[in-house]
């Protein structure tokens, strides 16, 4: 009996002791942790990744997160500050978590919460397009950039219009470029210059302006080369040269060098034929066998060279019996007259050897008079009268006839 009553003493001390202590901190029981939720700073530090404090102390981050106004502006400036630097999932995470603290879902959480969605996927669109395009996929990257820029007018993102308008322009002016590479495959020009220039005035395009400026190039080359055609065929070859070699600076190929060298061909024996009837005989064999240099088998060439070598001799003879006949060698100067004939039978080499055997029939008539032989004169002016040259020395017939005259009296 005596035991119980000691064990009942003791439980009613144990009791007291716990009154005792509880009534010293305040009367309320320190609750379990596990049951207490975390503060709004704790959320935000989760969802960031990094462990973070508040500064205003435990105390007031335990009054802060009872307020759930503040804490909702806290988590929404945040989540703005991540969108801004483009950590769309810690964003998201931030606003779940505070979602599902909350007795009913923030409107204005759930509507940033749809930005950073579009703006995550006008981001992801973006990249898709630049991806696209660097794999030459210009087409597929237009589209997307569209989309993309559809996306920005709904998640109202930072990157600015002008941005996008300006990537779409450089993605539409490499189409254009295309394109008209395209028309310039097929010799569709026009066409082709209309794209390149509607890429040069979208961004100037650089391999679009090269693009255009090789075109100018070949037009200006297709003009010079008409111009040299033209040329050959009115005779003016000299034209038809310096045109011809404007189009080889200008880029021309194969197709400028036969008419470049029918040109030359063309000139040189036209300057060959202007000494050769300017009787510039030895500046004409050189150009002709200048010509044969060039083109050995040139027929015109050929021929005047032969035709040349035959008027150089034939000169050579009649230049030689001239020289003869003023020193009256009538004998060798009919010589080399007949030489000359022999070359190139002339009406020119027929009148020198007929003037030559009328002059000497006149000069053995004055030798005949001076030693006083009038029959002798009388006779070989008979015959000097029966020469063709006769019609053409009237004048020295007279004379003769006058002297014999006088001296028969």
């Amino acid at each position: 009996m005596l035991s119980l009553i000691m064990a009942a003493q003791l439980l009613a001390a144990v009791v007291l002791c716990s009154a005792l202590v509880a009534h010293s901190n305040g009367g309320e029981t320190a609750p379990d942790a596990r049951h207490q939720p975390p503060d709004a700073g704790a959320e935000i530090t989760a969802a960031q990744g990094t462990p973070q404090h508040d500064a205003a102390g435990s105390g007031d981050s335990d009054r802060y997160s009872a307020d759930p106004a503040a804490r909702l502006d806290r988590v929404r400036s945040e989540a703005e500050s991540l969108l801004g630097e483009g950590r769309h999932e810690p964003a998201l995470r931030l606003i779940d978590d505070e979602q599902r603290r909350r007795t009913a879902p923030s409107d204005q959480l759930e509507a940033l919460r749809n930005r950073i969605l579009d703006d995550q996927r006008f981001r992801a669109l973006w990249r898709k397009a630049e991806t696209a395009f660097a794999q030459q996929q210009v087409r597929r990257a237009m589209i997307l950039l569209r989309q993309a820029a559809d996306m920005h007018q709904r998640a109202g993102s930072d990157v600015e219009h002008r941005v996008i308008a300006g990537q779409l322009a450089v993605y539409e002016a490499e189409q254009r470029y295309r394109h008209g590479r395209t028309a310039e495959a097929r010799a569709d020009l026009v066409d082709a210059r209309w794209h390149y220039k509607a890429a040069v005035d979208a961004t100037g395009h650089r391999a679009a302006a090269e693009a255009l400026e090789r075109m100018d190039r070949a037009e200006q080359r297709q003009a010079l080369l008409e111009q040299g055609r033209e040329a050959i065929d009115r005779g003016d070859h000299a034209v038809a040269i310096e045109h011809l070699r404007k189009a080889i600076v200008m880029g021309a190929g194969v197709e400028v060098s036969p008419l470049l060298a029918e040109a030359k061909l063309s000139l040189m024996l036209a300057l060959a034929r202007q000494h050769s009837d300017a009787d510039d005989l030895g500046t004409a064999v050189n150009a002709y066998k200048k010509v044969l240099r060039m083109h050995p088998a040139n027929d015109e060439a050929i021929d005047a060279l032969v035709a040349l070598r035959r008027r150089h001799e034939y000169t050579r003879h009649l230049e030689r019996g001239d020289a003869l006949m003023a020193a009256e060698r009538y004998v060798e100067a009919k010589t080399h007259y007949r030489r000359a004939r022999a070359v190139m039978a002339t009406d020119q080499i027929k009148h020198r050897l007929e003037d030559a055997e009328f002059d000497s029939l006149v000069t053995e008539v004055r030798r005949r008079l001076a030693s006083s032989d009038l029959s002798g004169a009388r006779a070989l002016l008979q015959t000097a009268l029966n020469t063709p040259a006769a019609s053409r020395r009237a004048g020295k017939i007279r004379e003769l006839t006058k002297r014999i005259g006088s001296l028969g009296r």
